[in-house]
């Protein structure tokens, strides 16, 4: 919105100059992203000697799938949860809450950290990144013809108007390719030696946790 209305103060309207907008806009997202996690999240790194056992899991899961043993971090929010991120596989994080700690069982953890695992095998970050970009520039090319002052006949504001139906069917689509690669996480975390029950009961665990939690704070 503020990036339409200091272009729209500036007089600019042709929509290539916002599709790069776009592009800048994605890749600062996906360049400081790691940065931005640690701060919203409160993510602080995860010694070894403060819990060898995690760390041992994380570097058997690393080996099953061959990549680089990503760094941990204890996240200092009160809902257990686990997450991945980072850039690629080869400058991968992956964090942990401490309520998730006391929560869940060692088969249960592994599994947990298997499905985080299973994220940064995969790149989730950066293809999550990557798709983002479309739908974000539909948004910009509609708004720039629907505003423009150089529409003739209407086309513009119909290619306006087109644009942002993509838009609508982009976010779709990025909601859709995101939720298929946590279906293909949890099967990487069975891929490399975690046993389906485990890890269903602690998606469970984790989705009750997270509800009382909120519950509790309401």
């Amino acid at each position: 919105f503020f990036v339409m209305l200091i272009g729209w103060y500036l007089g600019i309207s042709r929509w290539t100059v916002y599709a790069f907008v776009s592009l800048g806009i994605v890749f600062l997202q996906y360049w400081f992203g790691p940065s931005l996690v640690k701060r919203s999240m409160n993510v602080r790194p995860l010694s070894e000697a403060e819990a060898p056992h995690i760390h041992q899991m994380v570097q058997e899961l690393a080996d099953e799938a061959g990549v680089k043993k990503p760094e941990l971090g204890l996240s200092e929010i009160n809902i257990p949860n686990a997450f991945a991120y980072g850039r690629s596989s080869r400058s991968g994080h992956i964090a942990i809450t401490r309520p998730i700690l006391g929560l869940l069982d060692y088969d249960e953890l592994r599994a947990v950290l298997g499905h985080e695992m299973g994220h940064i095998k995969h790149n989730d970050m950066a293809i999550t990144a990557a798709v983002s970009v479309v739908p974000m520039i539909c948004y910009y090319l509609a708004l720039s013809f629907i505003f423009s002052g150089d529409n003739d006949n209407g086309a513009g504001v119909i290619i306006g108007i087109l644009g942002y139906l993509f838009y609508l069917i982009g976010q779709l689509l990025v909601l859709f390719i995101s939720r298929t690669r946590e279906y293909y996480a949890d099967e990487a975390s069975v891929e490399f030696g975690n046993r389906p029950a485990a890890l269903v009961s602690a998606l469970y665990k984790l989705s009750y946790g997270a509800a009382r939690c909120s519950k509790e704070t309401i």
